[in-house]
């Protein structure tokens, strides 16, 4: 854990977070716009048709279990100090990254911004040191904790709130960015909020980053070892391309920018193993079994394929949309 990042976890509310999302039966829901994930768990035959929800910050995550076992609650809390463990792409953005936005004039000293869908804080945390006045929203009031003390000493202000249900004064913004989000929102209801609330010649920024399986060989071989446990997995054969923005945004937004670029991401195989666990087609999808089968072939194959660090190709996508 990094100098500044220590944790103190209030264990009530982050089960009691995590149980305000919903659990019907045997089916479990995923309204979380962050990177976090609501799953099946079994942990150690004691937990059935549970959730877990895990919070992540610098080389730690919480996993917060909640099951209905002889119609008791059961509940286990565990913190995990390694980054191998549901390791999140968001935490590493390279410099070149952030400085795709500065280089368009956005995010900086005497602008204010919204970020949307900030889960911990990741954009205005690693973006407060150009000067912008940051507001921040997500519908997890656990990952908005998180944000809080991670932010600790940053004047960023942060509200719990769907991006749907967002309200905040006209002309209240000079930029709106979105970072691996966008497309999880319901676009007919934000876009005139993000119209409102943006100043004349506004912006809104959209962001995103992926790895390619296509181009990278090591990625690529991880994608096919989870499609051999999910075949479903829908998150598979990512390709550079543009951010699609939906036609809703012509009539009140012109799309002035857009750049897609490859960036290599560091990572150890321990590491990658970790991104590559807490992707939807493992981590949210497999029994525990399924996914201890799977990681110790993932590992078994990065062993024969990969050194113990190398770089993984990712690319980045940048849409700026201009208020009119």
């Amino acid at each position: 854990m990094n100098d500044g990042d220590s944790v103190v976890v209030g264990t009530v509310r982050n089960v009691h977070n995590l149980l305000s999302h919903g659990v019907v039966g045997k089916s479990v829901c995923r309204t979380w716009e962050s990177c976090t994930l609501a799953f099946p768990c079994s942990v150690n035959g004691l937990f059935h048709d549970g959730i877990a929800s895990y919070t992540h910050f610098h080389g730690a995550c919480l996993l917060v279990f909640s099951s209905f076992v002889r119609n008791s609650v059961v509940l286990a809390v565990y913190l995990l100090f390694s980054v191998a463990c549901f390791f999140t792409v968001h935490e590493h953005y390279p410099q070149e990254f952030y400085q795709k936005i500065v280089g368009r004039k956005l995010c900086l000293d005497g602008q204010y911004v919204l970020d949307i869908g900030t889960g911990t804080g990741v954009l205005p945390r690693n973006m407060y040191q150009y000067g912008a006045k940051w507001t921040a929203a997500d519908i997890s009031e656990n990952q908005i904790e998180q944000a809080k003390i991670l932010s600790k000493g940053m004047d960023i202000d942060y509200h719990v709130v769907s991006t749907e249900d967002i309200s905040f004064s006209d002309n209240s913004f000079d930029v709106i960015t979105a970072c691996q989000c966008f497309w999880y929102f319901n676009h007919e209801t934000v876009m005139p909020k993000f119209y409102r609330m943006l100043k004349q010649g506004g912006s809104i920024l959209v962001l995103y980053m992926a790895w390619l399986p296509f181009e990278d060989e090591i990625a690529g071989a991880s994608e096919k070892l989870v499609l051999k446990y999910n075949p479903n997995w829908s998150g598979a054969g990512e390709k550079k391309h543009p951010i699609d923005i939906p036609d809703c945004y012509k009539q009140n937004f012109e799309l002035v920018y857009h750049e897609e670029f490859t960036l290599r991401i560091p990572f150890t195989r321990e590491s990658w193993n970790g991104r590559m666990k807490a992707c939807r087609g493992i981590g949210a999808s497999l029994t525990e079994k399924e996914i201890s089968m799977w990681e110790q072939e993932h590992m078994t194959l990065l062993e024969q394929i990969a050194p113990n660090k190398f770089d993984i190709l990712h690319y980045a996508a940048i849409a700026e949309l201009k208020r009119n």
